[in-house]
């Protein structure tokens, strides 16, 4: 993928590019000097893959990285595209100055080596102002086929001068941070029960993308899987994603005590650019991945990944920022020492939710209200011993209370004896070591893969559930919510695109609707019910 580096874009794609000898390898903008790369990641499994699509430019969010996006470039991949045609702009999203002349430089450099006249852009969170903010520019503008404008702020009206710039808005009910709502003259899906990350991580949001760039469903919403896989990605820090340059990264199998099995399989050093690879893994292991660098204050990190099931080139390892940066400041509390261990979770794909998800180390609950409250949209958590008293029960850190996505758990993690570790997210268990946090590295367990065991109970009313009675003989559906009078007009069916479907009902009984299903498609369908303390959901399967 394509990735800004500061004031210089590299560029590596996945495959080899058609003709390289016909790409200049360097460039002199206005602004500033592109340098152009060719590296050859993913050149497995890409021979037959389409390359006509028009180029695809991925904006992330706040304190996030372009692995935002693995989950749905694994999506197209999976329905026969180039991966080489999806591309993550990494910007440091603490400090965003001049983010729009980069993201223009870098858009530049995607047309350059796919050949492409324009591209199609995405924007999430934050990454949405930003993408409001260079499509205003109609020099800008006209390098842009359309915008997709997911989990961020509503505005007046389509992206571009004047609006011109086709638009999808994908939005939901659930999302805590954003208050989403429809954008007048754009395309609207509407979700209900989604958190901030999941709106951009699903497979219902992937449906709606490929729809709305390509004109048609995509043959598959899920990520296929492949037996010879090969992964790489970036190695920057943690908020400003500033290469880690000099960093040494050692790459491990993991054993299922969450130890290296044997010696590194691979070494890699970091380089100007930041990215590391390419690697081939084997299918239904574990890896985990020690970085060290001789940089004065560097602190070493181990992450451990979840056995890989398909391509992957945006395995993002962060290392931590500068101690006095904005994200430094808020770790430097986080022990480094020989007797402490720090085990922190990082849930790529989707939030933890109390009620919704399970998330425990060791038998530590870490789904609590008070850790993974709706509200919090907890995306990581660091767990240690706060004050090094021996003590905790995984309650919050107090250093964490005001930053949104991060908590600290109180939890003692000593450093002897050797042990394993057991870390346990809705069902999927990864295995890591309670390593010294100073001279091994703090420990950081990837769960890449969406993995929420239900997708209802995120919604404002958590005590109220929507009863759904199907009889498939008459096709009629019951509707029951205790103590709610039901109104017709205040029912929404949703199709999996999050689209409005008009629906037959009528009441039968005070705290009862019937649904007429004749006719209806096959699928899965989100019922929502206005209410006086908010929006009360679940999901109708409409089976052949």
């Amino acid at each position: 993928p394509l990735h800004s580096a500061d004031s210089t874009l590299i560029y590596r794609p996945m495959t080899p590019l058609p003709n390289p000898a016909t790409r200049p390898g360097w460039i002199i903008s206005r602004m500033t000097m592109i340098c152009l790369f060719l590296w050859p990641l993913l050149a497995q499994g890409q021979s037959n893959c389409d390359d006509t699509y028009p180029p695809v430019v991925f904006v992330h969010g706040f304190l996030a990285s372009g692995d935002t996006w693995t989950t749905q470039i694994q999506r197209f991949a999976s329905n026969g595209h180039c991966q080489d045609r999806y591309f993550a702009f990494d910007w440091n999203s603490l400090a965003a100055a001049g983010a729009d002349q980069l993201l223009d430089q870098f858009i530049d450099s995607v047309r350059l080596v796919t050949g492409s006249d324009q591209v199609h852009l995405v924007g999430h969170s934050a990454g949405g102002g930003r993408g409001y903010s260079y499509l205003s520019d109609p020099a800008r503008a006209a390098k842009v086929i359309s915008y997709a404008h997911i989990g961020s702020n509503p505005e007046s009206g389509p992206a571009g001068p004047g609006g011109s710039t086709p638009t999808l808005n994908i939005w939901s009910e659930a999302d805590q941070v954003v208050d989403g709502a429809d954008i007048p003259g754009a395309e609207n899906v509407q979700f209900a029960a989604f958190d901030h990350y999941q709106v951009a991580t699903s497979a219902a949001t992937f449906s709606a993308l490929y729809e709305f760039f390509y004109g048609s469903a995509p043959a598959t919403t899920s990520i296929t899987p492949q037996s010879d896989i090969t992964i790489g990605g970036r190695c920057i820090t943690l908020g400003e994603n500033k290469p880690t340059t000099g960093a040494t990264i050692e790459v491990f199998a993991a054993d299922p005590q969450g130890s290296p099995a044997g010696g590194p399989l691979a070494t890699f050093t970091v380089g100007a650019d930041g990215f590391w690879g390419p690697l081939s893994v084997t299918t239904g292991t574990s890896y985990l991945f020690k970085i060290s660098s001789p940089a004065t204050g560097f602190r070493k990190v181990i992450y451990y990944y979840e056995p890989f099931v398909r391509d992957n080139s945006t395995v993002y390892l962060r290392t931590f920022p500068p101690p006095f940066s904005l994200a430094g400041l808020l770790l430097s509390a986080i022990p480094n020492t020989d007797d402490q261990s720090v085990i922190s979770i990082f849930s790529s794909a989707q939030a933890v939710i109390h009620g919704r998800d399970q998330l425990s180390l060791n038998g530590y609950d870490l789904s609590t209200s008070s850790l993974a409250d709706a509200s919090a949209s907890m995306i990581a958590v660091f767990c240690y011993d706060d004050g090094a008293d021996g003590s905790g029960n995984a309650e919050p850190v107090g250093t964490f209370a005001l930053v949104p996505f991060l908590q600290g758990a109180d939890i003692p993690v000593p450093t002897t004896p050797e042990q394993t570790w057991t870390i346990t997210f809705n069902g999927s268990t990864l295995p890591v070591r309670n390593w010294k946090s100073k001279s091994d590295g703090v420990v950081i367990a990837v769960f890449n893969e969406p993995t929420s065991i239900s997708g209802t109970h995120d919604l404002p009313s958590e005590r109220t559930t929507l009863s759904i009675t199907p009889n498939p003989a008459s096709g009629y559906t019951f509707l029951h919510l205790p103590g709610i009078i039901l109104d017709p007009a205040k029912i929404i069916l949703r199709d999996h695109l999050g689209r409005q479907v008009p629906a037959n009902m009528t009441p039968a009984g005070d705290e009862q609707v019937l649904l007429n299903t004749t006719g209806l498609p096959c699928g899965t369908y989100t019922l929502s019910v206005a209410t006086e303390s908010g929006w009360i959901s679940s999901f109708l399967i409409i089976h052949p």
